[in-house]
């Protein structure tokens, strides 16, 4: 998202890959944003003194001299251009948004004890070959995958945020003239999983052409309570 130079005479030299914003820009806009936040700490009592060199007290003095240090240093901001674009960006995270430990293809084969799946075999030159383990160590890696209650796979922010996040993408569409998106079409569970995870989640596993049908819920059993001692 950054690029760019500048030349000896001062004037900036455009990016050829059509970057955003050039980096010398971009670092001084990050050092005025941090030390703005430092300023702001030390009229509020909240920066911390005694790690700093000489005069831990930090007097007037001090503190000017240091904020000088700071203005006249280098500051060095990391950014380049995304490898793909937003389409392979988007190819990557999916991959692991919908998915948990491992996918359905990786799975070759289970019988009462040992499951068996397809492996890439990082100290042989990253090759793949099948693993077989039993049922139960499958199961317990398998939920070392498992978020805990309260955690969150994805986060949304900005204007994406669960708060207002109707009212502020359509005042962001009106601001940029964009039409509003067609309403959004409800699939089935069967559709989805077949988009998402191209099998058909729904056919016999055994015979290939029947179909499961639901016919009715079963209700979770709960484990007893078993009393600590008093």
């Amino acid at each position: 998202m950054a690029g760019g130079a500048l030349k000896a005479d001062g004037h900036w030299v455009a990016a050829k890959r059509g970057f955003l914003f050039p980096i010398a820009a971009l670092s001084q806009v990050y050092r005025g944003k941090f030390l703005a936040a430092l300023k702001a700490a030390h009229r509020g009592g909240k920066l911390r003194t005694e790690a700093l060199r000489g005069d831990a007290r930090l007097t007037d003095t001090a503190w000017g001299t240091l904020l000088a240090r700071l203005y006249d240093h280098d500051w060095v901001v990391y950014a380049r251009h995304s490898l793909g674009g937003p389409e392979q960006v988007l190819d990557y995270l999916g991959r692991y948004t919908h998915r948990v430990a491992t996918s359905n293809e990786r799975i070759l084969g289970t019988d009462r004890d040992t499951v068996s799946l397809r492996v890439r075999d990082s100290a042989h030159g990253n090759r793949r070959r099948t693993l077989s383990v039993p049922a139960q160590t499958f199961i317990e890696r398998f939920l070392l995958h498992v978020l805990l209650k309260g955690f969150k796979r994805i986060r949304h922010y900005g204007l994406l945020g669960p708060a207002g996040k109707a009212a502020k993408l359509a005042r962001a569409r009106a601001a940029l003239s964009v039409p509003a998106p067609d309403p959004r079409v409800v699939e089935s569970v069967a559709a989805f999983m077949g988009r998402i995870h191209r099998i058909e989640s729904l056919r016999c596993p055994h015979c290939g052409n029947g179909s499961f049908v639901p016919t009715a819920p079963i209700a979770p059993a709960r484990a007893p309570r078993v009393r600590g001692p008093p």
